[in-house]
This record gives structure tokens, C-alpha cells and sequence, in this order.
């Protein structure tokens, strides 16, 4: 009997480490067979200053993928969370002569091969090339031009980008801790495999992504990735306040942050205090501060994003609402804040129903979904016969293969 193929998708970020390890065989996803997470080191805002010290972090969750699973991992994919990535538009043009002005398949290839031929400085890798829509005649929005009649075709696209040494640091990373690695995916892409369905991207919606140190935010419409952008900001920024308030030690700053924490009402813990062990002692703190200074520091946060987003073309096409994942979003309170600041409907990613329908899968918390949704792709591509280990960084770029295969 032919053996399943084991798919390793790497969520590496700045506070954690998580994988997601699925089984693929009989043309499809079989199973999630197990989630991990190990604290990360030698990672700062999505980059590695400490190469020896993220390749033991990365050693520490291949070991836990053998002890845990028993099988040979046969592809992986890691994703890219950092404030270096960055998007830009791109678009392409040509003259229809042929067929009375009529699109044929062969116009369509030749302005997708135009379309990713992009041009970048030295230093800038190559992420990605994501299709936006076709332009016939200065009509936008065409998901697919094949047999329309015009004089001038046009395609737009995405193209995300990001520092070449820090993908290179990432990728000799992975592979010195022991592992092949295939491709190399931006975190939010590979996380909206799973959390968004496809009436959510289709419609119009925005996926904020809140991280440790990171907080990522994309806009999908008509299924594709239209616009992303990345803050400095995140979950440490909080865990940093409630630190240098109390003088305490990140750790506990974070434990007290997880387990009582929260953006609530001035008045709901007024009399409460905590105790708290520490090196020197046992100690009490008022839990209202510690809320107060959850509730300023998340406004901080949610209000940067949200400058952002309401200046966006692209704002009020959000008919889905936004959707939150990562750690931060499970701060009480944390959603009524961003639709207060961002003024549209906001509520917490799950993985879609279209997706856990087709796989065996126990309880998986939601903050493994960009791990989750790396294994997912590695299946898509391997099911469409597309794996590309190759051991050279430059072709471990997802960038467009063939637009009219992937998305017509």
C-alpha cells in the first residue's frame, strides 16, 4: 500500500514557533495529525538576528514531529511574517491584432507571462505575483477576459517582495535545523486558506493577523489578495507595558496578560487584586490597572490599524467584515474595540466549514492557522503535481505559475 505523504507547514514568528504536520494520500488531505509549538529565538520582528539560536528552535519542533507523528517528513513550507515585506502594484499591457480583436488563449498566456516579469532591485526577493484583474479596453475587474472582444488588454497584479538576506537567513535556517524546505509563503496568504471562505473573499473582506511582535492586515476581494500591509506592533507591546508598570519580568507580565487581562469597563475589577509569586516574593497587583493598561495599549494598536484601513480605496468593499486571528485576538474585549475603531463588523477567525469538512481533524486552536493553512497549500500543489524542491532559495518563491491554470 502506497504511503501517506506527510506535510509540515512552519508558522515561524517572533514569540513562537508553531507547526502543523498533515497526511495527504488517495488524491486528497486525510488528516490534521498533530499541532506543535515551541518559544522561538534569534527572531525580532519577523527577522533573524540570532541564525544559531532559530535553527536549535526549529531543531526543538522537528524533534517533537518525530516523537510525535513516527514519519518521515516529505514536504515543508514556512511562512514569511515580517515588517520587510512589502506590497507594490504592478500591471501590463498589449494590443490585440489578431482574431478581429477577439481574446484567445494565446493572448491571455502572453499578458501573464508579461504581467510577472518584474524587475527588482538586488537587494528585494521575490515573494509573490498575485493577480488583481484583467482590463479590457480601460474596463476593470474582468476575472477572466478568454473570448471577449477589445483592442487592448491589460492584467494587474500584486507583487509582494521582501528583504533577500532576511529570506535567505530564514531559509538556511530551516533547512540547516534538518528539513527540505519547499517554499517559502507570506503568513496571512497561507492563513486565509483556511480561515476565510470562499464567499468571504469573493465578497470583500479584511484579515488582520495579530501577532507577538507583528500585526499583519489584507484586504481579499474577488478571491484574490488585493492589498497587505504590516505593523510594528503587537502582543509584546502590551506585555511590555503591563512589564514596566508592575517592574516585573516579561514572563510574568505575560502570564498576568493571558490569564486576567483583558479590555473591559473601568469599573468591573475595581476591587480586585492579584497575587502573584515572584523571585522576591509573593505580590499583589490591582487587576483594574492591569486592565487599564491592556485596554490603553490595545486602543493604541486597533487605532493604528484602523488609520489605515479607513484611508483605503478598498474600505467599504469590505462586505464580509474584518477577521481577526493570532493571540491577540483572544483579549476580552479586543473585537468590540476594533469594530469601535474600525467601524465595520469584526469577529474572530475559525477555520471555514468548506475546509474542516473535508479532512479528519480534532480540536485545533485557531492560532495555528497559518500552520494549518501551509499544509493545506503543500496539499493543493501536490495534488496538481506542483511540489518544487529544488535547494535553491530562488525557487522556493511562491510566485504565479500559470494565471489561466490557477485561477480560471
Amino acid at each position: 500500500m502506497k504511503r501517506q505523504t506527510t506535510i509540515v507547514g512552519l508558522d515561524i514568528g517572533s514569540h513562537s514557533i508553531k507547526a502543523c504536520c498533515g497526511l495527504a494520500g488517495d488524491d486528497k488531505l486525510k488528516e490534521i495529525a498533530g499541532v506543535f509549538e515551541v518559544p522561538a529565538k534569534g527572531m525580532r520582528e519577523g527577522n533573524i538576528f540570532e541564525l544559531s539560536s532559530m535553527i536549535s528552535s526549529i531543531q526543538s519542533c522537528l524533534r517533537i514531529i518525530e516523537e510525535k507523528i513516527a514519519l518521515p517528513v516529505d514536504l515543508t513550507y514556512a511562512s514569511l511574517n515580517g515588517l520587510d515585506i512589502v506590497r507594490s502594484d504592478h500591471s501590463a499591457f498589449i494590443d490585440l491584432k489578431d482574431n478581429d480583436g477577439q481574446i484567445a488563449r494565446g493572448d491571455v498566456n502572453r499578458i501573464n507571462s508579461l504581467a510577472r516579469d518584474i524587475a527588482l532591485s538586488y537587494e528585494k526577493q521575490l515573494i509573490h505575483v498575485l493577480p488583481i484583474d484583467y482590463e479590457v479596453d480601460g474596463a476593470r475587474g474582468i476575472a477572466n477576459p478568454l473570448g471577449m472582444y477589445g483592442s487592448r488588454l491589460g492584467m494587474h497584479v500584486n507583487v509582494v517582495s521582501a528583504n533577500r538576506n532576511h529570506t535567505q537567513n530564514l531559509a538556511q535556517a530551516v533547512q540547516s535545523a534538518g528539513l527540505e524546505i519547499d517554499e517559502l509563503r507570506l503568513g496571512l496568504l497561507a492563513c486565509s486558506e483556511v480561515v476565510l471562505s470562499a464567499q468571504d473573499r469573493h465578497n470583500g473582506v479584511i484579515l488582520i493577523d495579530m501577532g507577538a511582535e507583528v500585526v499583519q492586515a489584507g484586504f481579499f476581494k474577488n478571491g484574490f489578495l488585493c492589498d497587505f500591509t504590516a505593523f510594528g506592533l503587537g502582543g509584546n507591546t502590551i506585555t511590555n507595558a503591563i512589564s514596566d508598570h508592575f517592574q516585573i519580568s516579561s514572563d510574568v507580565a505575560e502570564t498576568l496578560k493571558i490569564r486576567y487581562g483583558g479590555c473591559i469597563s473601568k469599573t468591573k475589577y475595581a476591587d480586585e487584586n492579584l497575587v502573584v509569586k515572584t523571585h522576591t516574593g509573593y505580590k499583589y497587583y490591582s487587576r483594574q490597572k492591569l486592565c487599564e493598561l491592556v485596554d490603553a495599549r490595545t486602543r493604541e494598536i486597533m487605532n493604528t490599524i484602523a488609520s489605515h484601513i479607513v484611508q483605503k480605496r478598498y474600505y467599504r468593499q469590505a462586505a464580509s467584515g474584518v477577521v481577526v486571528v493570532g493571540g491577540g485576538c483572544l483579549l476580552e474585549g479586543l473585537l468590540e474595540i476594533a469594530q469601535e475603531l474600525i467601524n465595520l463588523e469584526c469577529r474572530m477567525g475559525f477555520y471555514h466549514q468548506g475546509f474542516k469538512s473535508q479532512i479528519r481533524m480534532d480540536v485545533v486552536d485557531i492560532k495555528y492557522a497559518t500552520s494549518v493553512g501551509l499544509v493545506q497549500y503543500g496539499f493543493t500543489l501536490l495534488k496538481g503535481k506542483k511540489p518544487r524542491r529544488q535547494g535553491r532559495l530562488g525557487q522556493l518563491i511562491g510566485t504565479v505559475r500559470d494565471f489561466y491554470q490557477d485561477y480560471f
